[in-house]
């Protein structure tokens, strides 16, 4: 057998084993391949993309980069090197990579797929949405870009054309209860929370850039008004036990480190707690849905912080009761929270919840927490400027 047909063997097996779930065993097949031919750019793409899989990024970098040395015009290694890069955080250099695919010409649908679901990510909805058309074009029945056309549509408020789009989704996917949430929200419809299954979907998305898209493109004042109203009470304290609820990358556990003898961060994205793990903040992660955790904690707590945790929850009495019964004598509770000046709750486009400061009073008080504080902010920025807020502190 010659060396083209071996490699070209190798490769086929390498494919089966990966779509069976056997990333270890692909990856060797790859070697193997690159044994035979160590200028196989086939070879080398699988490998990277195989030990991007298992989180070798520094592994995958070293095979992709030489697969583009060897051949630069590839739009399929600049896809991977593309998503590589989203991988380690780095969302402009992933989009950077997707445009030079596009630049090549090659027609390849999968470019535009992955250039839509970056520009989503960076908040570029109207950038995302030919993108998404054209991947949609030559593969109509794909569920996940029909969804993500209808998030572009969304961010832009064509609402009666993201239903559209989610109705699509959903005749492919009936039971789809992300798409279900998200079509309610473009037609007015408000259940009372956020599937824990939306929650997750998004911020494993989101995970790897969250950090700069939460400051840079949103501009968020979420962790700065915490750390302000935390501070304010508890400065000096070396012994919390503190809870982080929603704490996804760690963006308030900076904050709420100095303060602690014990801090544990809950999420229910294993993506963001991966994030949150490698800064070494918490002495405990947990991944979790926040009700779960809090219906089933065992310990208590001296603080509890939910920093943007509350806008994917409606009706607040059942969070509010179950975050009291673990709150210690004197405890404090601290969140942030969309603000609405019109009934109880609403959900917005953007599938957050806002409130409003009599609900928030209401139901603190009907959970049997003393409303110490509740400070109007600028939330974060949105295409249509800024989402206002509140961020409330309550005591035990």
């Amino acid at each position: 057998m010659g060396a083209r047909n071996k490699v070209a063997e190798l490769l086929e097996r390498a494919s089966r084993l990966r779509e069976a779930g056997r990333p270890a065993q692909a990856a060797s097949m790859c070697r193997k391949a690159l044994a035979a031919d160590p200028a196989s750019v086939d070879a080398l793409c699988l490998l990277g993309t195989l030990l991007a899989g298992t989180g070798d990024l520094a592994g995958a970098e070293t095979h992709l980069r030489r697969a583009h040395r060897l051949r630069p015009d590839s739009d399929v290694v600049m896809i991977n090197l593309g998503t590589l890069a989203r991988l380690k955080g780095d969302l402009r250099g992933g989009i950077e990579w997707y445009e030079r695919a596009l630049a090549t010409g090659s027609g390849n649908p999968a470019v535009d797929a992955n250039l839509g679901s970056a520009y989503l990510n960076a908040g570029r909805d109207a950038d995302a949405e030919p993108h998404l058309r054209r991947h949609l074009a030559q593969h109509p029945g794909h569920f996940a870009a029909l969804c993500l056309l209808g998030d572009a549509l969304r961010g832009q408020q064509r609402l009666d054309e993201a239903a559209a789009q989610y109705r699509l989704a959903l005749a492919l996917e009936p039971g789809s209860i992300e798409a279900r949430h998200a079509l309610a929200a473009c037609i007015g419809e408000a259940p009372e929370s956020a599937p824990a299954s939306y929650a997750r979907q998004v911020f494993d998305t989101y995970a790897p850039s969250y950090d700069e898209h939460y400051g840079a493109a949103l501009e968020s004042n979420g962790p700065r008004a915490v750390r302000e109203a935390v501070q304010a009470r508890c400065a000096g304290r070396r012994d919390l036990r503190a809870l982080d609820l929603g704490c996804g990358t760690g963006l308030a556990g900076a904050a709420l480190r100095p303060l602690s003898a014990r801090l544990v961060g809950v999420d229910v994205s294993p993506g963001m707690l991966a994030v949150a793990r490698r800064k070494g903040l918490y002495d405990e992660l947990v991944e979790r849905d926040a009700m779960a955790y809090l219906a089933g904690a065992a310990e208590a707590f001296d603080l509890v912080v939910a920093q943007d945790v509350f806008p994917y929850l409606g009706a607040l009495a059942q969070p509010l009761g179950a975050a009291r019964r673990i709150a210690a004598p004197g405890a404090l509770l601290v969140c942030t929270l969309e603000s609405t000046q019109a009934g109880d709750w609403r959900l917005g486009a953007g599938l957050r919840y806002a409130h409003s400061r009599a609900h928030v009073e209401r139901a603190a008080t009907a959970a049997g927490w003393d409303v110490v504080a509740v400070e109007d902010f600028a939330f974060r920025k949105e295409a249509s400027g800024w989402t206002a807020g509140w961020v409330v502190t309550l005591g035990a």
